[in-house]
């Protein structure tokens, strides 16, 4: 659907819109979660969706511009579910279309993977993931057989150093500060890691929108986000400023030099992209920071209270440029699951969400489907396991995440997930390509005569030999009319993995 809107006046223009379908729904799903009710609204720019189910049949929205998604709010009346924007505004005699679709399907997941085919985002990632910092203080100690076994009980395709190590005065070097502190103990850590762990890619933390160097909020005083009192706005601790990074202002061009000290200098073999999108603000209020169609509106008066930016829209052509350089040189792997705009999400590099909370697994589904690990409550490869069946309640597959408390004796379900190009998502289960992992029973395959390897996984993570396995305990593999089916019995916090040979 497209609905095009022209200003015919010579001066901005507040317009909000909603688009709405008539339905009274006996369940919703707003930004991938069901509330209690059926009424509420979401502002989810990763997963801008609403869905409603009626008896049998259920109907979905999505925006598709960027800037409808970027301004998105869901809802549910109980009446009716729709898309807003309530932060639109079009400058003196411009048009502007707003485009969204309608997805007509059985239940969510259903919905879910109809979208994913829609967004064109069914792609493949090939190994697993591992952050593994390079500090003296603690990997520095470690055996080279400890290194060995790390990334081996991990599957680790890919090892990310983060950057807290060294300080920038007391504090994690964010932003130019990373230009300024010794890498020494870093390029050491790297060329024993890659005599150890040869066949892992090595990947070093970035992030495009902190900075706590002292001179920053001077230096890049063009390019800071400021907040609607005109202060400027930071992560919650006053030294952790933000900043904008553009094509055209002093903070773009300086911590663009961030990666060609990771890929040039380090000669690493990419980057981790930290929050790629945006950083806790979806809004700066500078003067010359219009992005020319987001304001705050009244919504009594219908006039715009104060002209904004979104970080998300400004820094799009920055960001689009240094993605694609990333992928020419090497390996682009980001956090903020789906990028809430069309061409950064048409690179189709990895993008994961933090589990925290693990219904974060939904901001993921239109995109790459991959949850990291929870920092919060894993201390060991056995609370790993139990996320990673978490997340195939969403459909998703797994990144390790923290280091330094969980350090695997052995391997896990992650030994078998990858390569993966996802083809559905369900509950429970996600169907790539190359494999269907799942911790429901059930019958699965592909419709075709392709052989099956079948792995089980016990309630601790551990794999269990086909031969071994308990009473009740069901893998079994067999020909129908021509085509391989594979019949999946499991217990409560056991798991499957069948690959396609």
């Amino acid at each position: 659907m497209r609905d095009t809107f022209t200003n015919l006046t010579n001066e901005n223009l507040p317009l909000m819109h909603r688009d709405q379908v008539d339905i009274k729904p006996d369940k919703v799903w707003l930004g991938g979660l069901s509330p209690n009710g059926v009424v509420g609204t979401s502002n989810k720019t990763s997963n801008p969706t609403v869905f409603a189910v009626q008896a049998k049949t259920g109907i979905g929205l999505l925006p598709l511009d960027d800037v409808f998604q970027v301004h998105i709010q869901n809802y549910s009346t109980g009446d009716a579910i729709g898309l807003a924007d309530n932060n639109l505004v079009l400058g003196p005699k411009s048009t502007y279309t707003a485009e969204w679709a309608i997805v007509p399907a059985a239940d969510y997941f259903d919905f879910i993977n109809a979208t994913r085919r829609l967004l064109d985002t069914n792609f493949s990632f090939d190994g697993s993931f591992a952050f593994m910092r390079a500090d003296p203080r603690y990997e520095g100690k470690w055996s080279d057989q400890q290194i060995i076994d790390f990334a081996k009980y991990k599957d680790a395709k890919y090892l990310s150093i983060n950057i807290g190590y060294p300080n920038y005065k007391g504090k994690v070097p964010q932003g130019t500060a990373f230009q300024q502190i010794d890498h020494t103990a870093v390029l050491d850590a790297i060329a024993r890691r890659r005599k150890l762990v040869p066949d892992a890619k090595q990947l070093n933390y970035f992030h495009c929108f902190i900075d706590v160097a002292d001179e920053a909020p001077e230096k890049f005083k063009d390019s800071r986000i400021i907040m609607p009192d005109g202060k400027q706005a930071d992560y919650g601790k006053d030294y952790l400023k933000l900043f904008l990074p553009t094509q055209t202002n002093s903070y773009g061009a300086a911590i663009g030099k961030n990666i060609d000290i990771i890929l040039d200098d380090f000669k690493l073999d990419g980057v981790y992209w930290d929050e790629l999108s945006r950083s806790r603000y979806s809004y700066t209020y500078g003067e010359n920071q219009w992005d020319g169609c987001s304001a705050d509106i009244d919504p009594k008066t219908m006039q715009i209270t104060r002209l904004k930016g979104s970080v998300t829209l400004l820094s799009l052509p920055w960001r689009l440029e240094h993605a694609k350089d990333i992928m020419k040189r090497g390996i682009l792997i980001a956090n903020g699951g789906n990028p809430p705009t069309r061409e950064m999400r048409a690179l189709h590099f990895p993008a994961f969400n933090e589990t925290g909370s693990i219904t974060n697994c939904v901001n993921s589904q239109l995109y790459s489907p991959i949850a990291l690990g929870d920092h919060l409550t894993e201390r060991s490869e056995e609370d790993a396991y139990h996320t990673m069946l978490k997340a195939l309640d969403y459909g998703c597959v797994y990144y390790w995440y923290f280091d330094l408390t969980v350090i695997p004796k052995y391997h896990t379900l992650t030994q078998y997930m990858f390569p993966i190009t996802p083809v559905e998502l369900h509950e429970g289960y996600i169907i790539g390509k190359e494999r269907i992992i799942t911790n429901h029973s059930g019958v699965f395959g592909w419709n075709d005569n392709a052989k099956h390897e079948v792995h089980v996984f016990d309630n601790t993570g551990r794999e269990v030999l086909l031969d071994k396995l308990p009473k009740g305990t069901v893998a079994k593999t067999y020909q129908k009319d021509g085509k391989t089916w594979t019949e999946i019995r499991i217990g409560e916090d056991w798991s499957a993995v069948i690959v396609r040979k």
